[in-house]
């Protein structure tokens, strides 16, 4: 039942329906299931939902079952930026184009957050890698 629950809580996301893939989502993590797919859904549902503080808690859980997912680190990155987190985003950024180094979206990503707090001369080192 649970695999059954995290499919239709992937059609939701794929659908934008993000309140309805969470809810799905979170009913299989009530069945007492633990996969990085299905915590990695769970926290695009509630990014989607500008809930970053819980897409934070999922996306740790993620990365404690497989820490090498760059895009992972990027969407922690984004959602502790969206809460002015900003070191600890740089940090999540950062592994993300560690892992992932031709990736321009985290190029990119990386060169807002710093821009954010005044590091302009580090966001255009970013920029101009993105290029």
């Amino acid at each position: 039942m649970g695999n059954t629950l995290l499919e239709i809580g992937t059609i939701h996301l794929r659908r934008q329906a993000p309140s309805a893939a969470a809810e799905v989502l979170m009913r299989v993590k009530e069945l007492g299931r633990s996969s990085h797919r299905l915590h990695r859904a769970l926290a695009e549902a509630l990014m989607m939902q500008e809930k970053y503080e819980e897409a934070i808690a999922e996306l740790h859980c993620a990365l404690k079952l497989k820490a090498d997912v760059a895009e992972d680190h990027y969407r922690l990155g984004i959602a502790l930026d969206r809460l002015g987190n900003y070191d600890k985003a740089v940090e999540a950024l950062k592994k993300a184009i560690e892992l992932e180094p031709r990736e321009v979206v985290y190029h990119q990503s990386l060169g807002f957050t710093y821009e954010s707090i005044g590091r302009r001369k580090d966001a255009i080192k970013c920029f101009k890698r993105a290029l």
